[in-house]
């Protein structure tokens, strides 16, 4: 659960050398899992009066691809998908059985790297402004936690900064949060030979670094107050 640039890709790269673990990377399950509901009439405004044979056949659809791209070994897929935080209620009930890991990264470093990336035009036009970009951030900072909170699900917030200085902490949390017991393989994500096809494809190649953090500040000419209160509560 976090946005584009928050890291994301590098816990997927730790967690899949887990054995246990699969990373599916950002395959499209959850927007055809949203897709199929807002097309059935009943979502959201007659959420509650969905059938439960719609539930099953969108829970099927969606975890037999979920399982197909996870392989026999491993019992977790990982799901990336950078939509699937504005999705939480509709996956509370078509997969209830998920663990939900939220990771957060300071604003400013998020949005200078969405700014200097290359994303789609239509599907994230909004990383191409600062004012859009703020608007997205506040409001995943702002809905989130309260979202994980209402629907009860297993959850574990893990802090980007946080990660990279205290990995092993943090990959205990995770191993905690999905019923595994800690591996170290987890601490080399470098040596992880998956395919990575996000725009952290080289970064992830690297040993756990603190390069990018405090990147914002060769750019804080751009971050106005708005940016440093947003920024606090994430220090905070």
């Amino acid at each position: 659960m976090g946005l584009p640039r928050s890291g994301t890709t590098l816990l997927e790269q730790m967690l899949d050398c887990h054995p246990a673990v699969t990373g599916i990377g950002e395959w499209e399950g959850v927007r055809l899992l949203s897709d199929a509901a807002i097309a059935s009439g009943h979502w959201p405004e007659n959420s509650l009066s969905t059938p439960q044979s719609l539930l099953q056949a969108w829970q099927s659809s969606y975890l037999t691809e979920a399982e197909f791209l996870r392989g026999s070994n491993a019992i977790w897929s990982l799901d990336k998908s950078l939509d699937s935080w504005q999705w939480l209620p509709l996956l509370s009930i078509t997969v209830p059985g998920a663990a939900l890991i939220s990771i957060f990264r300071d604003s400013r470093d998020m949005a200078i790297s969405m700014l200097l990336g290359n994303f789609h035009p239509t599907t994230f036009g909004w990383t191409g402004s600062l004012d859009s970009i703020y608007r997205d951030v506040s409001t995943h900072r702002r809905l989130l936690p309260a979202a994980v909170a209402s629907f009860g699900m297993p959850s574990l917030t893990v802090k980007y900064e946080h990660l990279v200085e205290h990995p092993h902490e943090v990959m205990e949390r995770c191993s905690q949060l999905l019923g595994i017991s800690f591996d170290p393989a987890t601490l080399a994500p470098e040596a992880n030979q998956r395919t990575v096809l996000t725009l952290s494809h080289e970064q992830v190649r690297r040993p756990i670094n603190r390069d990018s953090i405090g990147r914002w500040k060769h750019y804080e000419w751009i971050f106005d107050d708005r940016w440093t209160d947003l920024a606090a509560s994430h220090i905070a």
